[in-house]
């Protein structure tokens, strides 16, 4: 390099020391704040749980109830996990009747640690008297569960 040409590079690596943070500093000021609450991940929304229970069977693992509301005609699952499943890729489905598999039955969602999972029923079944809660393994792609509710 010629003298002048160092000279030069020199003062651009000085200027662009200053430089360089100010405009980190300046940009990162300038985000508005509906940006970074855009980016941040709202909770999902939960049932409300029903008020009565109708049905409910309990095992060691886990409790299935069956809730209504009094005056809507709703009807609602609840799964109450009391131990995380062994089995990572539980499905739920709902059966009107006994069956052996899921091909007629209604998907109802997915549990995965304990806790309270509430799932609504779809209007056209609130009619029904019986249900059969499958637990479904989706990898092993087997029942392994059957729970009856009245």
């Amino acid at each position: 390099m010629v003298p002048e040409l160092r000279k030069r590079h020199k003062w651009m690596w000085l200027v662009l020391t200053i430089l360089l943070p100010l405009g980190f500093i300046t940009a990162y000021s300038l985000i508005p704040e509906s940006q970074e609450l855009r980016n941040k991940q709202l909770p999902a929304t939960k049932p409300i749980p029903l008020t009565k229970i109708v049905s409910i069977r309990q095992t060691p693992q886990f409790d299935v109830s069956l809730r209504e509301d009094n005056g809507l005609g709703l009807k609602q699952i609840e799964v109450t996990l009391k131990e995380t499943l062994t089995r990572p890729s539980t499905h739920l489905y709902l059966s009107d009747k006994s069956s052996t598999g899921i091909e007629n039955a209604q998907f109802l969602g997915v549990v995965t640690t304990r806790g309270s999972y509430r799932f609504n029923l779809n209007p056209s079944m609130t009619y029904q008297s019986a249900f059969v809660v499958i637990f479904y393994d989706k990898i092993a792609e087997q029942v392994y569960e059957e729970v009856q509710l009245k």
